[in-house]
């Protein structure tokens, strides 16, 4: 399945036995049409998507998941789900909170792919807890991804919140054989020395795993 556009509102049905889905999906920055709902647009999505193996949430769709409460699981998870790849924007502390939402409903993780997107945050409705946003990583570590093998993060641009989840998949990630992290391109021609600062940091994180290799590729 492929949904490709711009869209108020996104609901699924009768997709039961979809087993693969795209989502290129753009969202208007007017909080007008945002739902102020205690249901959470990911539980609109997922519950219809029992079965999925692999998943491609694009452009705005992962800050489409976050409205409404944020769950710290989804109350259907993804039981199938081995292949993943997002856009994130890790200056929006709910599409991080959303991130690993999905995260820790994946236990058949195989394959992580990482974009982070510098794309303007959206409004959120009323009724969300604000203290999630200052301490998002504070109380979001408590999971491991034992199936999780092979993570591509690219776009990495070396600020707390992207190093801090870099962190977290060499932490919770026994299995890990690969993470390819690829920084911005606005590092290398702005300072050679924060390309160079970025790669160190990177090289000196602790990993669970004990043959997890770290690639570090050129921006």
């Amino acid at each position: 399945m492929h949904v490709l556009g711009n869209f108020d509102v996104v609901n699924l049905e009768s997709a039961l036995n979809i087993t693969e889905a795209e989502f290129y999906v753009s969202i208007d920055d007017d909080p007008r049409w945002i739902p102020d709902s205690s249901v959470p647009s990911s539980s609109k999505i997922f519950d219809h998507l029992p079965h999925i193996q692999r998943l491609e949430i694009k452009w705005c769709f992962l800050k489409y998941l976050s409205l409404g409460v944020l769950p710290e699981k989804l109350p259907k998870p993804c039981q199938y789900l081995k292949v993943l790849s997002m856009d994130i924007c890790f200056d929006d502390p709910d599409e991080i909170l959303t991130a690993l939402c999905i995260l820790r409903s994946s236990s058949a993780l195989q394959k992580l792919k990482k974009f982070m997107n510098g794309k303007k945050k959206l409004t959120r409705s009323p009724g969300v807890v604000e203290e999630q946003k200052s301490s998002c990583f504070n109380v979001s570590y408590n999971c491991t991804l034992y199936q999780l093998r092979l993570v591509n993060i690219t776009g990495i641009s070396g600020v707390e919140a992207e190093l801090d989840f870099v962190k977290f998949l060499l932490l919770g990630s026994p299995m890990l054989e690969r993470m390819t992290v690829t920084p911005s391109r606005s590092l290398k021609p702005v300072s050679v020395d924060g390309f160079l600062k970025l790669v160190k940091e990177l090289l000196q994180f602790k990993r669970e795993s004990k043959h997890a290799e770290l690639i570090l590729l050129d921006p």
